[in-house]
């Protein structure tokens, strides 16, 4: 659609609001200051989260879109932060209080900086992360595979179900957590010692060295 702005849009909305693939729409001003449902905004030239509810119900889809960060984004999002394929630089402006699953894959991260203490399960593939401080303690899911981590000190304790670490630097595994529910997977690496690998895998395990 051609649609370039949300002014005198309903000021609160109960189920999902969708203004996803809008083409010329860059922000969010003069939109809802509440969702109960989903916010779809994915899809568009958003090069700011200024405007945005206050409090979504549902998740935030806002990948494949412009945005440097999360400033000015909502302050309650009760669902999934989906921001993969962004160009996010930073994590800043993510709500403090949130235990949903964030996806900011193929952004520009080089740190985790930012975010959320709690978080369900985390997916950070294919950025430019040098390390992990900053990741909660435990997750359902871990993927930072296809960064330039050369360790995993700062990752979780814990990963209820897989994790995979493939395409890093990582010459060992100290940092890893003691304890994965499913598969570990820590393939294309420059691993030369099995050093700090997971006590307990519940799954299976890739764990080929990499050049």
């Amino acid at each position: 659609t051609k649609i370039e702005s949300l002014e005198n849009s309903p000021y609160w909305v109960g189920g999902d609001f969708d203004c996803s693939n809008c083409e010329n729409l860059k922000n969010l001003k003069g939109g809802p200051t509440q969702v109960c449902g989903d916010l779809l905004c994915d899809g568009n030239f958003l090069s700011s989260l200024e405007g945005s509810p206050r409090i979504i119900g549902g998740k935030f889809e806002v990948y494949d879109t412009e945005i440097k960060n999360f400033k000015g984004g909502p302050n309650e999002i009760g669902g999934d932060i989906l921001a993969w394929s962004c160009k996010i630089t930073s994590l800043e402006g993510l709500p403090e209080n949130f235990n949903g699953k964030i996806d900011v894959s193929n952004n520009l991260l080089s740190t985790l900086k930012g975010l959320p203490k709690f978080v369900s399960s985390l997916l950070v593939c294919s950025n430019s992360l040098i390390k992990l401080d900053g990741c909660p303690v435990v997750l359902e899911n871990f993927d930072c595979a296809n960064n330039k981590l050369k360790s995993l000190e700062g990752g979780p304790q814990r990963v209820t179900n897989d994790m995979e670490c493939a395409q890093n630097k990582l010459k060992n595994l100290k940092g890893a957590p003691e304890d994965v529910g499913d598969y570990f997977l820590c393939n294309s690496n420059q691993l030369t010692s099995w050093e700090g690998i997971p006590k307990r895998i519940g799954g299976g395990i890739g764990i080929v060295t990499g050049k």
